[in-house]
């Protein structure tokens, strides 16, 4: 039986410091819409892949495609694990730095074994963990800054990173679908711009990006459409027909799929929308008593 992908915001940071008493198990079946991005700081964790179970140690970094089972915990012969994890949807332009050597399937492994180098690694995954509990409104733009220079620095250490590229005819498509992305853009178009059979586009671009291409295409689209709700006064179908959705309808459901909210929701800060129910009730009497 397969298992849908969990949807995951993209540009987000968290940390689990985790010992005998809460040892942490993460399992995802169908892994996640997005890529995901472990760093060991200290301590030791297993992941499962298949039938085989391997160890990360501090230095290690992990990278999990769409769509590929994570299965992986604190290994309780260590007694703890420190780890940092990232979500994000890379850019186009980011993918020749996402071409680690594969542990497993759909699972990738970059040990980091200069000081330096993971002194300042670390430094600034901190950075992103204080941004992400900030007040800024773009605060996921500054983590994905940060994700951006980790994937930079991690492909200096890459012993594959002098030979590893995209195929051409996929950076062709990735250029065409950034560049025309509020078009109608079908397979078969991308099949043309590309000179190859829809059939080989799919599998290919499946197996360099972790994901197909209408896939891709879509998540490019919602993130430009939060963008485009948090920073402009557009209504929800305008900003539908601006991303490349013909119906509004069916951009507020693969919205909501894709990022749990609502465009309206995504557009409305909660304290906002607190505010106006309060003021509401007070205008219609319906306070009520004092409560301590």
């Amino acid at each position: 039986m397969r298992f849908p992908p969990e949807i995951i915001q993209s540009g987000t940071v968290g940390r689990g410091q985790n010992n005998r008493s809460n040892p942490h198990h993460v399992y995802r079946p169908g892994g996640t819409d997005i890529w995901i991005l472990e760093y060991t700081v200290s301590g030791r964790g297993w992941i499962r892949a298949g039938q085989s179970k391997f160890l990360v140690e501090s230095g290690d970094f992990l990278l999990f495609k769409p769509a590929v089972l994570q299965d992986y915990g604190m290994d309780k012969d260590a007694g703890a694990w420190d780890h940092i994890w990232f979500c994000f949807a890379p850019w186009p332009h980011w993918y020749d730095w996402l071409a680690w050597p594969e542990r497993a399937e759909g699972i990738l492994h970059l040990p980091i074994r200069d000081t330096q180098a993971r002194r300042q690694l670390l430094a600034r995954m901190e950075d992103a963990l204080k941004l992400s509990m900030g007040i800024y409104v773009r605060k996921r733009d500054f983590v994905m800054n940060i994700i951006e220079e980790i994937l930079l620095t991690c492909d200096i250490w890459n012993p594959a990173s002098r030979t590893a590229s995209l195929d051409d005819r996929i950076r062709t498509a990735l250029n065409y679908m950034c560049a025309n992305s509020a078009k109608k853009i079908t397979l078969a178009d991308l099949g043309r711009v590309c000179s190859l059979s829809p059939s080989r586009l799919s599998h290919l671009f499946k197996r360099q990006m972790g994901e197909t291409p209408m896939q891709y295409l879509e998540q490019r689209r919602i993130e430009r459409a939060k963008d485009l709700l948090q920073m402009t006064s557009k209504t929800v179908a305008q900003v539908a027909y601006a991303i490349g959705f013909e119906n509004p309808f069916y951009f507020s459901r693969v919205f909501k799929r894709r990022t749990g909210k609502s465009p309206r929701q995504i557009r409305q800060p909660q304290g906002k929308k607190s505010a106006r129910k309060t003021a509401r009730q007070r205008s219609a009497g319906q306070d009520g008593p004092n409560r301590l």
